[in-house]
């Protein structure tokens, strides 16, 4: 009897080690660089954003305003997806000016439905605290905050010693942009539409 419970609990542990999703640390600051030497990291800026010839990856030493900072969020996403699974804000307060593009909330996140020591394509979008991706006036542009993740972390599935959390390397930053109205297009339909009328 005691044999029999002894390898259903081991057969439980094994199963819960396999099923257990993978992790990722969502911080942008000191991302180590893929080539192996020094850090990078990689901001959110604002619309109109030109600092550092327009390349929002920035050396750490370099604090440069314009950053979202509060009132916006950004959120972790499965490609395809249209819910996040994981949403922080930004950095904001004294002693903070420059740094508003960091992520305020920067734990190891586990991404769902993926394996510890499986990597993923995953997508990192921002927009207007209050409202969704979809519906906000200024965020990001579709398809820029994607990346393939390094090896998530968590338990090894071989039975090894613990997988570190993987980082953001390979995400890049993002600059907002403002979405055009739907009443915007609308008077620049029209306007196309006057021009053709003159040509002719």
């Amino acid at each position: 009897m005691k044999k029999a419970l002894l390898t259903l609990a081991a057969v439980a542990l094994s199963a819960s080690v396999f099923a257990a999703d993978g992790t990722i640390s969502f911080n942008n600051f000191d991302i180590p660089n893929a080539t192996g030497g020094g850090t990078y990291s990689a901001g959110v800026f604002r619309p109109g954003f030109t600092g550092n010839g327009g390349n929002p990856k920035l050396p750490n030493s370099n604090p440069i305003p314009g950053g979202a900072g509060a009132g916006y969020t950004a959120g972790l996403f499965l490609p395809g997806s249209t819910t996040p699974f994981f949403t922080s804000g930004f950095l904001n307060g004294a002693g903070l000016e420059g740094f508003e593009w960091g992520f305020a909330n920067t734990p190891d996140v586990a991404v769902p439905g993926k394996a510890p020591g499986s990597t993923t394509s995953l997508e990192i979008k921002v927009w207007e605290t209050g409202k969704t991706w979809e519906t906000s006036s200024i965020r990001s542009e579709a398809g820029v905050g994607i990346f393939t993740s390094g090896k998530l972390g968590g338990p090894d599935p071989g039975g090894g010693p613990g997988i570190t959390p993987a980082t953001l390397q390979g995400f890049n930053g993002l600059v907002l942009v403002p979405e055009p109205s739907t009443y915007a297009l609308g008077i620049a339909g029209l306007g196309a539409l006057a021009m053709m009328r003159r040509r002719k």
